[in-house]
């Protein structure tokens, strides 16, 4: 969702919004060790009294509240082969119009989240479905919900009106942290005005941080990283997989490959089994150790890497080879030309293929045999 999607639904977040028509809160209450549901309620919103009303409200904002990308994710639903889509199935039968036995199945999924993370308090699970319309966007309904912290109340001396006596409160009385969510999400995501029932917009609750756990068995969903991380994710699976050093020759073949395919399809997603297509060109890397090495990097067995984020650009010296000592920039395409060696004394040489004579500020650098250089 873009800046202008959430702040005009935020903007329309009120009581007796000209937008928004909100329908029920529905609250399920888990205990923090057991994860059993000691409470649950389904209450009308407009019943509720005002000031309970702005509460929520104002919990609902906060869950669309922070920069895209580092409190805010657009998630994409993990579409299988099988097309096992259970939760989002849940999400699409609940934004219904009239479903039935719409409570239980909330409380299904009120339970996933609850049972499959771990949280160290008890906590409330909310959910708002509301309404939503504008100039470009009909009468859709969409649900809220949000993971909420529950606390003991503070040891105070309170003053009560009706009694005009003071008192001090009770440990027995919980608060629940309606203003810090843990977590929460919106359903359907909206693009420009436009809905999409195979994304939602995900709320971490803590700046640039993600529960993996929560994106990836929880909502079924998957994270589309940031060009920059997508290509520290795939140096690092090449990295990991690549212990003894890389081959550049098995890599420039793997990059050509892929701009292959991007001339007969335009985007081009790379995933495990490319990985695996890669791993199996070259000596030393074991196929049963590829798939672990992915899912420890990303996560998830069906992670995509855009190709666009990992496929260096051709047209250019993209490709930076260094150490402490020498900076090399070539075309991706020369990859194939470069090579370590050590010699007898140990002693490491980079040598790289040319297809014409170097030169030091215009000066011819000598040229001498490499077997020599070797034998030094």
């Amino acid at each position: 969702m873009g800046k202008k999607d959430i702040s005009s639904l935020k903007k329309s977040l009120k009581i007796n919004s000209k937008n928004i028509s909100f329908n029920k809160l529905y609250t399920f209450y888990f205990k923090e060790h057991s994860k059993d549901i000691i409470n649950s309620e389904e209450k009308v919103f407009d019943l509720l009294e005002e000031d309970v009303q702005e509460l929520y409200i104002e919990n609902c904002k906060k869950i669309l509240t922070g920069n895209i990308g580092e409190k805010l994710f657009e998630l994409d639903f993990v579409i299988s082969e099988s097309e096992i889509e259970d939760f989002r199935s849940q999400l699409l039968y609940v934004t219904n119009e009239q479903p039935e036995n719409k409570i239980n199945v909330l409380e299904s999924i009120a339970k996933d989240i609850c049972i499959n993370n771990q949280y160290d308090s008890d906590v409330i699970i909310n959910f708002i479905d509301f309404k939503y319309w504008n100039k470009n966007i009909d009468n859709k309904t969409f649900l809220l919900c949000s993971v909420n912290k529950i606390s003991p109340n503070k040891k105070a001396v309170k003053y009560d009106y009706d009694s005009n006596t003071f008192s001090a409160s009770s440990s027995l009385e919980l608060v629940v942290e309606l203003k810090y969510p843990l977590q929460g999400f919106l359903f359907p995501y909206i693009d420009e005005n436009d809905l999409i029932d195979y994304k939602l917009l995900y709320n971490n609750g803590k700046s640039k941080t993600l529960d993996g756990s929560f994106i990836n068995e929880t909502l079924n969903c998957i994270f589309k990283d940031s060009n920059i991380q997508q290509k520290e994710q795939f140096n690092n699976i090449i990295k990991f997989m690549n212990k003894e050093g890389i081959d550049l020759d098995k890599l420039q073949s793997f990059f050509e490959d892929i701009l292959e395919r991007e001339e007969i399809e335009e985007e081009q997603f790379i995933g495990l089994k490319d990985i695996k297509q890669y791993a199996s060109a070259q000596s030393g890397i074991h196929l049963e150790d590829v798939e672990k090495i992915f899912t420890m990097v990303v996560g998830s067995k069906q992670y995509e890497f855009n190709s666009e984020s990992i496929i260096p650009n051709f047209k250019g010296k993209s490709i930076k080879i260094e150490n402490n000592n020498i900076s090399l920039n070539l075309n991706p395409q020369n990859l194939k030309d470069v090579k370590q060696y050590m010699n007898q004394k140990g002693e490491l040489f980079l040598v790289v293929k040319l297809r014409e004579k170097v030169y030091y500020e215009d000066i011819e650098i000598a040229i001498k045999n490499f077997k020599d250089i070797c034998e030094e």
